[in-house]
């Protein structure tokens, strides 16, 4: 199903009836979640460092359940560095624990693209 904005305001849990793949961990201020949704039929999504271990795209809801991939050593990603992509029809969802310092540089429905900045710390608080 598409993941345009119009379409997500319209069909309730669209996220949730997309493929998608969700990677956790942690930085430096605490928890950190991604989740890359790929619009089912289309939207295949690769992660770099898991290769060959996940196949997205096998068909609208035929998963009889969520397949886990415990990655082991765990992996350390660089800042800007790239984690993977999509084929067609995609959004990220980002759930993050941040410092109180922490200021989003977004608006409500704006849209983004790769690179752009989504917020920023103090200098100092950067790590």
């Amino acid at each position: 199903m598409s993941v345009n904005p119009k379409i997500c305001k319209l069909v309730r849990g669209v996220f949730t009836l997309n493929e998608r793949v969700l990677l956790t961990g942690t930085w430096s201020h605490g928890f950190f979640s991604y989740t890359a949704v790929g619009a089912t039929g289309v939207g295949s999504i690769k992660i770099n460092f898991l290769k060959d271990k996940i196949k997205t795209n096998k068909g609208f809801l035929t998963f009889l359940k969520d397949t886990e991939i415990e990655v082991s050593p765990e992996v350390t990603l660089e800042k800007g560095g790239m984690l993977g992509g999509f084929n067609f029809g995609s959004t990220i969802v980002l759930m993050f624990e941040a410092p109180k310092d922490f200021q989003f540089n977004l608006e409500a429905d704006q849209r983004i693209q790769m690179g752009d900045k989504l917020g920023s710390l103090d200098v100092e608080d950067s790590t």
